[in-house]
């Protein structure tokens, strides 16, 4: 059994042709990097994605097993 462990925020929904949507993030993917940075909660990954779009760097997550790059992404922080 192929098992791994990751620390991130799992996405729990995103909205048809939000910038979420565009870049490619779908429900289920696990959210484990901004910017080089890790992440563990939901408020860290609001924190790290404002930083992380003013520099243009990208986020890292997990689908399906796999590790993948998203370009940056302009979320609403609410």
């Amino acid at each position: 059994v192929g098992l791994r462990s990751a620390t991130g925020v799992i996405v729990t929904g995103v909205e048809p042709e939000s910038p979420a949507a565009i870049v490619g993030l779908a429900k289920g993917d696990i959210i484990f990097r901004v910017g080089g940075r890790k992440v563990s909660s939901p408020r860290e990954f609001s924190s790290l994605v404002e930083e992380a779009v003013k520099e243009g760097e990208v986020l890292m997550l997990l689908r399906d097993g796999k590790t993948g790059r998203v370009g940056y992404l302009v979320v609403p922080i609410e």
